[in-house]
């Protein structure tokens, strides 16, 4: 029997919260508070243009700039985000991030962001392999999963406008 590889899809979050390029850095650093992510993907014009973490915000080039708070987020976003596609994989996304150092993945639906894959998705889903546990197993895990501050249900990204 082949061995069952889940995607990315199954354990993305959905949904994330988005800034645009043209917010300020003190209200991506308000959305991560108020969410409770270290992850921010950066949409204009329904394209995603970079990602925020909450190292960027941290950042020495940003702190030590004098007014950094009137920032953007265009100025301390990473311009070229790891993209895979919701059927990616989730080993191969997994290995990606390691080898190139980096806490996230954009998950795209063709052209528009489906969701985020971090770090502690990917914690997640070493636990669940750990315990043999697979995604399409988890039945009422999955199905009914408990809210999560990172999500808004039913809701596309949401890109705040400046």
């Amino acid at each position: 029997m082949p061995r069952y590889t889940p995607s990315v899809k199954d354990y993305m979050s959905p949904t994330p919260i988005a800034v645009s390029p043209h917010d300020s850095l003190d209200t991506a650093r308000k959305l991560m508070r108020e969410y409770t992510v270290r992850h921010l993907p950066v949409i204009a014009d329904d394209t995603v243009v970079g990602v925020l973490s909450d190292r960027d915000l941290v950042r020495p080039a940003v702190v030590a700039t004098p007014g950094w708070r009137q920032a953007l987020v265009s100025d301390a976003m990473s311009r070229t985000p790891y993209a895979v596609s919701e059927q990616t994989p989730l080993n191969k996304v997994a290995r990606d991030m390691a080898r190139r150092h980096i806490s996230s993945a954009v998950v795209m639906d063709g052209k528009k962001i489906a969701g985020i894959f971090t770090s502690a998705d990917a914690l997640r889903a070493l636990a669940d392999s750990l315990e043999g546990k697979h995604a399409h197993q988890l039945n009422e895990e999955f199905e009914n999963p408990p809210p999560r501050g990172r999500t808004r249900p039913n809701s596309p990204p949401r890109a705040r406008a400046s």
